[in-house]
């Protein structure tokens, strides 16, 4: 059957499919779901991967919001919000790496990048 026919289905019965699968040499755990007419795989955890951080971690009691506080904090994540634009995002290090292979095709010598200065003494 054609990929699009297992996407259709599985997004008609609103189910995902449980796989295993090698890569790197490494297994992973992964869920296969409907995904705008295609199969998307994601990667999962394994059940000895996931901790509760309730028991690693003191964490503080949380407290109910008072008043006007979860009002004012839904208010400004809203205005805060915006569309997602993925290609707002460039990956500066692939960037980089592919501006350094292009100078060593072109026989120019590379730079390599200066040492950070040194830390300075902080007095309290």
């Amino acid at each position: 059957m054609p990929i699009t026919c297992w996407s259709k289905a599985m997004a008609e019965t609103d189910r995902a499919g449980i796989s295993e699968f090698v890569m790197r040499g490494r297994q992973y755990l992964t869920a296969v779901r409907a995904d705008r007419g295609l199969l998307a795989l994601h990667t999962l955890y394994f059940a000895d991967e996931i901790r509760d951080l309730t028991k690693e971690i003191d964490l503080p009691k949380a407290d109910k919001p008072r008043g006007r506080e979860l009002s004012m904090a839904i208010e400004l994540v809203e205005s805060m919000s915006g569309p997602w634009r993925p290609e707002d995002y460039q990956d500066t290090y692939r960037d980089r790496v592919r501006a350094l292979l292009k100078d060593k095709r072109t026989g120019r010598a590379t730079e390599p990048e200066p040492a950070p200065a040194e830390p300075t003494t902080v007095i309290d």
